[in-house]
């Protein structure tokens, strides 16, 4: 970098603006730093816009210029579009090595593109020196535990504890790692961190999953609703747009009977489907109500719950001149703090409350079993999650699962969603005793795929939302879950389900083979 650059750079870093464009005005620097120049300065007067067409059009003019990538970059970072700069993060890391602030949104860029093991080897180098930044340090430990390696990023954190001491984010770091290991020990953690700093929004979303997951409800529940916060973002409780003209309500007691309450479904199906098992009690008390949600969760709602109307989320465009008769939105999630406060309550109010498509589970019940009559039908689902760390802690590999498959008098259902023609392919070459239905988009077309599941006997799968489904339904279901961390609401022990009547939890212990787990699940299916 030429002097004249490092003098412009390090005034637009110090704020002087005037005098930075001034400097420039006057160099006979390259079109592509002088465009990477001008958007620092528009950045730095807070105009983005400006900035990112500036910035591109530098890298337009040079893919390489240090300036322009690594800003871009960081903008694209801030505004949370890691896909969008992931290119630019990578050439600005090689351009400059020895930027750690390049290398850290490099390794999030690849994180957040499930790449763990890539992320890690980027970070790992500038962990080696006697007192690494603690932005390193707790970068470095959240891509190892992206990479399924919780015990290497413990070590990692439980340096940075000791040489920041006194920083909260080394111990919440811990607190989080801890969340899988030991929820207990993260539990005092995430206390002695609100001692300390109470209110805290982030420390409070995450320790709500670990008061959860120990059966706290009343304080997980609580401490839930941080989620909704716009600090929380998108890895939180995110509301439909279409819905955010209305005014957020997560206390009952804020709403009028005299008016509408709009009650929002979120986050993903199996949560969803968990938030509905309170909505007829809530409706008891507030019976001028409209469910809001999902187009394709919209028919089974309607029909499990015939006395409320159900709309789809772009419903809401028709209710904005009419906001003076409705309260508000009321997510669905925010109701569980008044109505499952304790494991009494889940027990007391176990019940089957969704109610399938019976013509569509006639259908394929006559269907299937005039293939296979006589025989005990198993739906079953191998693999889970969004996420790719999602997948890994909580799938199986189909073939693993074929191996329990020889049981006399049995057939089994796929009823995984996603691409399953590998699957579909072992199983024709080892004439497995497994049934694949045709034309069905399981993701997509919710009555198909949930009348399918009813019609089965039982239900085998690992934690997704068909265990939800089949368990509001009153099936019987077998849930498998790994070793690793798995949902809130399945707790920390085996054996029978909270929120449903008839779901059995098994869990594989940490050195147990995937083998001996399923076998071992096999024989309660005999």
């Amino acid at each position: 970098m030429s002097k004249v650059l490092q003098n412009i750079d390090k005034l637009v870093n110090l704020g002087q603006l005037v005098e930075a464009e001034k400097l420039l005005a006057s160099s006979n620097l390259a079109p592509s730093y002088r465009l990477a120049i001008e958007a620092a300065i528009a950045l730095k007067r807070g105009d983005e816009q400006k900035s990112e067409i500036d910035f591109l059009r530098a890298v337009e003019i040079d893919p390489e210029n240090p300036i322009a990538t690594g800003n871009l970059a960081i903008l694209l970072f801030k505004q949370k579009k890691l896909k969008k700069a992931l290119t630019y993060a990578e050439t600005a890391h090689k351009k400059a090595p020895k930027n750690e602030t390049f290398a850290r949104i490099y390794a999030a860029c690849l994180s957040d593109c499930d790449r763990n093991s890539e992320a890690v080897a980027v970070l790992e180098p500038y962990t080696a020196s006697t007192k690494p930044s603690l932005e390193m340090l707790l970068g470095y430990a959240a891509t190892l535990r992206g990479d399924m390696r919780a015990k290497d990023s413990l070590i990692v954190l439980e340096r940075a504890k000791e040489l920041y001491p006194e920083n909260e984010e080394a111990e919440r770091g811990l607190a989080d790692a801890y969340a899988e290991l030991d929820p207990k020990l993260a539990q005092r953690i995430f206390q002695e961190i609100e001692e300390k700093s109470p209110g805290n929004v982030s420390v409070g979303w995450n320790r709500s999953f670990v008061e959860l997951r120990l059966r706290n409800f009343q304080t997980g529940w609580r401490l839930y609703d941080y989620g909704l916060l716009e600090k929380i973002g998108k890895i939180g409780r995110p509301l439909p747009p279409q819905i955010k003209c209305f005014k957020l309500i997560t206390d009952l007691s804020d709403l009028n009977k005299e008016c509408w309450t709009l009650f929002s479904s979120e986050q993903g199906l199996g949560d969803q489907v968990l938030f509905l098992s309170v909505f007829a009690e809530a409706l008891s008390l507030y019976p001028k109500s409209i469910f809001i949600g999902e187009d394709r969760m919209l028919n089974l709602v309607q029909r499990s719950f015939p006395s409320v109307k159900a709309y789809s989320y772009a419903f809401g465009a028709a209710l904005i001149r009419q906001q003076h008769r409705v309260n508000g939105v009321f997510p669905l999630g925010s109701l569980m703090k008044y109505f499952r406060t304790s494991e009494d309550s889940f027990v007391r109010n176990k019940r089957n409350y969704l109610i399938p498509d019976r013509q569509l589970e006639e259908k394929f019940n006559k269907s299937i079993r005039n293939h296979a009559p006589g025989m005990q039908l198993i739906g079953i689902s191998w693999t889970g999650g969004f996420w790719e760390r999602q997948k890994k802690t909580k799938s199986f590999d189909f073939i693993d699962f074929a191996k329990i498959m020889n049981i006399e008098n049995c057939r089994f259902i796929s009823l995984q969603y996603g691409d399953t023609s590998k699957e579909r392919e072992y199983a024709k070459k080892n004439k497995l005793p497994i049934t694949f239905i045709e034309g069905i988009d399981f993701k997509k077309n919710i009555d198909s795929w949930f009348a399918l599941a009813c019609a089965c006997d039982r239900i085998l799968s690992v934690s997704t939302a068909l265990v939800h489904f089949a368990g509001a339904a009153g099936k019987r279901v077998d849930l498998l879950l790994t070793e690793f961390q798995s949902p809130f609401i399945w707790g920390t022990e085996e054996g029978d389900s909270l929120p449903y009547s008839d779901v059995t939890i098994h869990r594989k212990k940490r050195d147990q083979g995937v083998e001996d787990f399923l076998l071992h699940v096999r024989k309660s299916l005999i």
